[in-house]
């Protein structure tokens, strides 16, 4: 179930990049609803990746969740900077601008996929703000909300990185808290056994 949610992240993001790749007007019309940037594919398809090797294979991870996080980091200097539409631009002359949002919840899903089982605490918070991201975008999108629906929306985050976000952000989430603190409180409980005796 939780690797479903990865690998529909994955789909998602992945048929978007193929239909910007292939410039399928019908995906990628900016008209009413804003599509997902080929930027922001490529980040979802990392920290969906990230995702989907957790938990047994932390260091893939680590690797899909630090470059899930530059794509964020590299969309919000993009919108900084310029307009957002030159790294679009660049990698498959997309003319579209890369969400605020969407490279927010990037930067917050690929630290908690990042970091995931090292720092507990730290990833609940990232992956819920993520979540909280993703969960107004979609709201907002399903309910026509002027902010994010319509040719004159200043908000610019796609349905589909808002629902890829809701996707990979319970999953970033560590269920259990990291193997240290489970060894550290084992080695406690047999030095307070031994006293016992």
């Amino acid at each position: 179930m939780r690797r479903g949610a990865s690998a529909a992240a994955i789909l998602i993001a992945g048929s978007m990049l193929v239909a910007w790749v292939a410039r399928l007007e019908i995906a990628t019309r900016t008209d009413q609803l804003a599509p997902m940037s080929p930027l922001a594919c490529l980040g979802f398809l990392a920290a969906g990746a990230g995702t989907w090797a957790l938990p047994d294979r932390r260091r893939t991870a680590a690797v899909a969740g630090t470059l899930a996080a530059a794509a964020g980091v590299a969309g919000l200097l993009d919108t900084l900077i310029a307009d957002g539409r030159t790294l679009n631009r660049a990698l498959v002359d997309g003319d579209v601008a890369i969400s605020t949002l969407t490279a927010t919840a990037l930067v917050l899903l690929g630290g908690a996929t990042a970091v995931d089982g090292r720092e507990w605490l730290l990833t609940r918070k990232l992956a819920m703000a993520a979540g909280a991201v993703g969960g107004a975008a979609a709201i907002g999108s399903l309910l026509g909300v002027p902010l994010f629906y319509g040719a004159s929306r200043p908000v610019q985050m796609s349905w589909q990185a808002a629902l890829c976000s809701l996707l990979v952000a319970p999953r970033s989430c560590g269920r259990t808290r990291p193997a240290r603190s489970s060894s550290r409180a084992s080695r406690a409980g047999s030095r307070a056994g031994r006293c016992r005796r």
